[in-house]
């Protein structure tokens, strides 16, 4: 794992974390917005991935 693939699943565990909280806090709007983020995080984490699979193979 590199660090740019670290830092994506560093991003997406403090992501949960805090759409967990601000479930806890009944702030729905704020919820829905942290969702979407990490919903583009996910997508990062497969970019990454995919860049250090054809990293390897070259």
């Amino acid at each position: 794992m590199n660090s740019k693939q670290k830092s994506v699943q560093d991003a997406i565990q403090k992501l949960r974390e805090a759409r967990d909280l601000l479930k806890v806090a009944g702030a729905t709007r704020a919820v829905d917005k942290v969702r979407q983020a990490l919903k583009s995080a996910e997508g990062a984490e497969r970019h990454a991935d995919g860049l250090a699979v054809r990293a390897a193979t070259q």
